[in-house]
């Protein structure tokens, strides 16, 4: 009888293991997740004693596009919408930071105000370094690309945007059933810039 008990208290872990895996994926970072088992023996019903995690922040970050090839003529000024999601369970604060290599050109983070994804005259607005993103929230913004009247045509100029997570919890969480969560808590696009 004690091999059937043990044998059910086992089988019983293992599916309260698999259910409390399941959810943590989709768990907000810092609410608590509550389990307990019932077992049958010798016909009496025994609740185990509660079991309570706190669901730790998982980071990760998407920027979208990766890579943007750009033309402006000189005297103009070019916008690139870009596109930051949250991959993690809780609101990140995300460092921004753009490289910008061969000026004459002039590079800057512009908010996307209304968050529609195309830049209008009216939004000006420098983005500031670091900016709060959501968890399962995509924030927009843009890189505004201008080139002086006397940028020589013909020329190259190249810049590298970086994303960075407030934490680091290495790569992406595999939970329950291979589902992936949160993902690079530091990701990087590359832009070059042809004057035309």
């Amino acid at each position: 009888m004690n091999r059937v008990f043990v044998l059910c208290l086992i089988m019983m872990l293992a599916v309260c293991t698999g259910r409390a895996q399941a959810s943590a994926p989709s768990a907000t970072a810092g609410s608590e997740l509550n389990s307990f088992s019932v077992v049958y023996f010798n016909g009496v019903l025994k609740p185990s004693k509660p079991v309570s995690i706190k669901v730790p922040q998982i980071y990760g970050l998407a920027l979208r596009p990766t890579e943007a090839k750009l033309k402006v003529s000189p005297g103009g000024t070019v916008f690139l919408a870009c596109q930051l999601e949250n991959l993690g369970n809780g609101t990140d604060r995300v460092s921004l930071k753009l490289d910008f290599t061969n000026t004459p050109l002039w590079v800057r983070l512009i908010a996307d105000e209304n968050s529609d994804g195309i830049h209008q005259e009216k939004e000006t607005k420098n983005l500031p370094s670091t900016v709060a993103v959501s968890e399962n929230s995509v924030y927009t913004f843009f890189v505004e690309v201008s080139a002086p009247k006397s940028a020589k045509t013909g020329s190259w100029a190249w810049a590298a945007l970086t994303a960075s997570s407030r934490g680091d919890d290495g790569p992406a969480y595999m939970g329950y059933n291979g589902a992936k969560y949160g993902g690079p808590d530091r990701v990087a696009m590359n832009i070059s810039v042809y004057v035309e």
